[in-house]
């Protein structure tokens, strides 16, 4: 039998997925710690937003370059279960792209805010826009309500790639509670999210990892771990199995 050999893009392909899966949730457990406070009323919003523009732009920006480098993140990940359980491969991955779709469209909309708190003459009319936008336009409330699809599409591919026995259970375990911990984050508690993003960051961090080091035959055919061992039947056992 043939040794199987990747062609360059393929090669590429196993290398951006390794890097991808632990830079992107390495991007994502930054910005937690630099973006500045978020609050509900207009006035206020942009009074902070101003007074930290830098670090409200340079948040948002970070966000880009987490939804760019979590696109071959997924990819790579639903290629590594496809083959095994294609269907969850499918909905994980799609479920994840939306989300993706949904936080660059996120982040399109906080950069705008950055350009209203610097518009001058005008705080009233900008802070009444911004709770009109935030408190009735449904277009706002559809994008944000599909940005927890990111990590819901994880959480599916990693439970998917446990259930194939190509990851460890503490290495989905860890990916899924992160994946919690980051959505509850975003709604309740900004150190959730810091801390769902350093867990996710351990569990695809090792999953890239182990994607850079795989051979060429291990990556079109990604390997099985070991089945547990099943203990040996005791002398109560054996006796008990004999013909009477």
């Amino acid at each position: 039998m043939q040794p199987v050999k990747l062609s360059g893009p393929e090669r590429l392909r196993k290398w951006v997925t390794g890097i991808c899966l632990i830079a992107g949730p390495l991007v994502s457990s930054i910005v937690p710690t630099i973006h500045p406070k978020t609050v509900n009323d207009g006035a206020e919003q942009l009074a902070i937003v101003s007074a930290n523009l830098d670090r409200w732009i340079i948040a948002h920006q970070l966000v880009f370059i987490k939804m760019i480098l979590m696109l071959p993140a997924v990819l790579g990940l639903a290629h590594l279960l496809r083959a095994r359980r294609p269907g969850t491969a499918l909905v994980g991955g799609a479920l994840a792209m939306l989300g993706l779709l949904a936080g660059a469209g996120a982040a399109t909309e906080e950069l705008i805010i950055g350009q209203m708190a610097q518009v001058a003459g005008a705080p009233a009319q900008m802070a009444a826009l911004f709770d009109r936008v935030h408190s009735g336009d449904a277009f706002f409330v559809f994008i944000f309500s599909m940005v927890p699809l990111l990590p819901i599409g994880l959480i599916i591919l990693t439970w998917g790639l446990y259930r194939a026995r190509a990851i460890a259970v503490w290495v989905a375990g860890i990916i899924i509670v992160g994946a919690v911990l980051e959505t509850a984050g975003l709604i309740a508690s900004p150190p959730m999210t810091v801390v769902g993003g350093i867990l996710q960051l351990l569990g695809l961090g090792w999953i890239g990892v182990h994607v850079l080091r795989r051979t060429d035959e291990e990556w079109v055919q990604p390997p099985v771990l070991p089945s547990p061992a099943v203990p040996a039947p005791g002398p109560a056992a054996d006796q008990r199995s004999l013909p009477s």
